[in-house]
């Protein structure tokens, strides 16, 4: 027995094999909880699976969650490779991170399910987007906004769910369907479940899915440094231009934004060298 709670379904038929992942960050519940409730309906028959194999792992982190902390010493969803589990062998995201790849590597596709800290529109990640399986996968979620590839969607020497899968050619999303205890958050991820697992032909329904999408592309991090003081209403704007003022420092002086863009993943209470938000351009197609 895993230490990660698993539960496997299989439909008559052949098809795909879906891997659907939750709680990677303790702190992050509602893919958790839409997990669970695809899970219940499952067992009760009051959803069938037609074909294929569903395997579920609603809760992947299970001693941060029960501190409703994001780890317990290390981000498990930057260790997703051998050589970082080898590394971080004594960390006790290593063993969950090894059995959580094990898994991806028996799966045809993969969705991992993720909150945001502050409230924002819900997102889907897509890093392998140029492989036609995986934009399907994304565009079938039924949510808007797609972030597509970027170097700052991986830390040197760190290594996310979504890079292993894409290493490995398995397509694979991440879904940030709102904030930490937003129920509208769990809501969001169980209607993507739905319309994921219809689109792929292995339950009957009909998919709620949007007719136009918004492409965001990372180029550039406002990070949080010693002796910088933020200059603007970061949570109460979703845009910076060309000039605006970004931080403040001792003598008064004010850092400038040398590109504009949307303001993505904001956090106003991020750790210092860490990211307060990310500047995206904003398409109306894949890049």
């Amino acid at each position: 027995m895993g230490l990660i709670e698993t539960f496997t379904f299989k439909g008559k038929n052949v098809g795909p094999h879906i891997l659907l992942t939750g709680r990677v960050h303790g702190n992050e519940p509602a893919g958790e909880y839409a997990l669970k409730r695809l899970k219940g309906r499952l067992e009760t028959g009051d959803i069938t699976l037609k074909c294929g194999q569903v395997t579920i792992m609603p809760c992947c982190n299970p001693d941060a969650a029960k501190e409703n902390k994001r780890f317990i010493d290390m981000n498990l969803n930057r260790i997703m490779s051998a050589d970082h589990i080898k590394t971080h062998q004594n960390a006790n995201e290593a063993n969950l991170a090894a059995e959580i790849i094990s898994r991806i590597d028996e799966c045809d596709m993969s969705v991992d399910f993720h909150t945001f800290t502050e409230h924002m529109p819900p997102v889907v990640i897509c890093i392998d987007d140029q492989n036609e399986t995986c934009r399907a996968l994304a565009k079938s979620c039924g949510i808007k906004r797609i972030e597509c590839d970027s170097p700052f969607l991986s830390a040197p020497g760190t290594q996310m769910l979504l890079h292993y899968a894409r290493h490995h050619n398995k397509p694979a999303i991440l879904i940030e369907s709102g904030q930490h205890e937003d129920q509208d958050a769990v809501e969001t991820a169980w209607h993507a479940l739905l319309n994921i697992l219809i689109t792929q032909g292995v339950i009957d329904g009909v998919p709620h899915c949007e007719d136009t999408h918004e492409f965001l592309i990372m180029r550039s991090a406002l990070y949080r440094r010693e002796g910088e003081e933020l200059a603007f209403d970061l949570m109460g704007q979703d845009r910076i231009n060309h000039g605006d003022p970004l931080f403040k420092i001792a003598d008064g002086t004010l850092i400038r934004a040398d590109i504009g863009g949307l303001l993505f993943m904001r956090n106003a209470n991020t750790p210092i060298g860490e990211e307060y938000a990310y500047l995206c351009d904003v398409l109306d197609d894949w890049p």
